[in-house]
């Protein structure tokens, strides 16, 4: 299939977490528990389709930490219908079909880190032989080739944090508001939410990228 070009995917996501790191209690695991995402077009830098998925978690709790940082919590997942991690992607997969074949971008690397490793919990939850086939292909070929199932982007991942240095010359990465302020582009909705900050961070990418055709 031809890549599509014309459009970046922005993703963040949101995870179970505790402070002090000490504070995670034993067999817990940070996990998803938002998927925010928008679209940017790469031509126009114009953000549209913004949303989120929420997530609940299956193998740790949120703590007060988190719903304090996020402001998510058990209650505002059963008010948005949270599902499961595999039920999440395919929903998202559902809403952009063509994500394997697009390029996706983050602010920074995190994001890409926790789909893979999320990838990675979830592995076994699949049928016996996509299961079959997943073993095989982590012992020969990179994550990111994985069954869409688990990984549902494509091989190409941008982190705008990077990208914005190397095209305002600066030679250190900046936090997010900087980054807007650059750009005069201001923030919107609240911090630590997956729909806000994916639409914060597409901003920034979609100004960069206008920067770059004037």
């Amino acid at each position: 299939m031809i890549p599509n070009l014309t459009e970046i995917l922005v993703v963040d996501f949101e995870t179970t977490c505790w402070e002090p790191r000490s504070a995670q209690p034993d067999g817990e695991v940070s996990e998803v528990i938002e998927i925010g995402y928008c679209l940017v077009n790469v031509e126009r830098g114009a953000r549209s389709e913004c949303g989120s998925i929420y997530v609940l978690p299956e193998r740790s709790t949120i703590s007060p930490f988190c719903a304090e940082l996020t402001g998510i919590t058990p209650e505002v997942l059963a008010k948005n219908n949270a599902v499961p991690y595999l039920r999440a992607v395919r929903e998202l997969r559902a809403r952009f079909p063509r994500l394997r074949d697009q390029a996706w971008a983050s602010w920074g690397d995190f994001d890409r880190e926790k789909a893979e490793e999320m990838a990675r919990l979830h592995a076994d939850e699949l049928p016996e032989a996509a299961r079959t086939e997943t073993v095989s292909r982590r012992k020969a070929e990179p994550l990111r080739s994985f069954p869409p199932e688990l990984y549902p982007f494509s091989r190409t991942h941008l982190n705008i944090k990077h990208f914005f240095a190397l095209v305002s010359g600066s030679s250190m990465e900046p936090d997010l508001d900087t980054a807007l302020s650059v750009c005069a582009v201001p923030f919107e909705g609240q911090r630590h939410r997956g729909s806000d900050d994916a639409w914060n961070a597409a901003g920034v990418l979609g100004a960069t990228l206008w920067r770059l055709r004037r």
